[in-house]
């Protein structure tokens, strides 16, 4: 499963290099302001979609990693490639939190997941927000994502199957309360 993954990370790395290639030698062929321009802003959004996918790789040495800064960094990509422009903010709670690499990967996954959930048009507006949290506690680490916005329920279903086939490969387990527009899901799991 994990030469398939990396496989398929590393299409994926090409076809985002070849994409952004294409689009850079597009702006400089274009013949007005507006159109480099607006073709810049497409190949801006595009490395920022490239930041995220590189952030959710495998990682190639199993060590360990402050979980939180790796998932700064990663909700930072996201922010940056989908949700500042629909008005959602995304914060990761300062802190520092000792986790395996591998471990670290598979949160990352579960945050994207849920935060994706969150952007949808019924998301957006007025004061959109989702904080993430990581902490150890004794031989335990958890994980709390908040946000305050209503989700489409088929795209919620689909995304808590993936979020739950990847907290078994934890296995952990997740819960998630909604409650009018506040929606809590939390993570838990042992520490590797």
């Amino acid at each position: 499963m994990r030469v398939l993954h990396e496989e398929l990370t590393h299409r994926v790395t090409r076809e985002f290099s070849a994409a952004i290639g294409t689009l850079s030698a597009a702006a400089a062929r274009a013949q007005t302001d507006q159109a480099r321009s607006e073709l810049a802003a497409v190949q801006t959004s595009l490395e920022n979609f490239a930041r995220v996918h590189r952030a959710l790789q495998i990682p190639e040495f199993r060590t360990t990693v402050d979980g939180c800064v790796y998932l700064e960094q990663l909700c930072g990509a996201i922010s940056v490639s989908r949700l500042e422009r629909c008005g959602i903010e995304l914060h990761v709670l300062e802190g520092t939190c000792a986790i395996d690499s591998e471990q670290c990967w598979r949160l990352g996954m579960i945050v994207a997941e849920l935060v994706a959930i969150a952007v949808t048009p019924s998301f957006a507006g007025g004061s959109a927000r989702i904080s993430v949290a990581i902490s150890r506690r004794g031989a335990f680490i958890g994980c709390r994502i908040e946000g305050n916005g209503i989700t489409r329920d088929g795209e919620a279903n689909r995304s808590t199957r993936i979020v739950d086939a990847l907290v078994r490969e934890l296995h952990g387990a997740f819960e998630q309360h909604r409650s009018g527009e506040r929606c809590l899901t939390t993570v838990v799991f042992p520490a590797a």
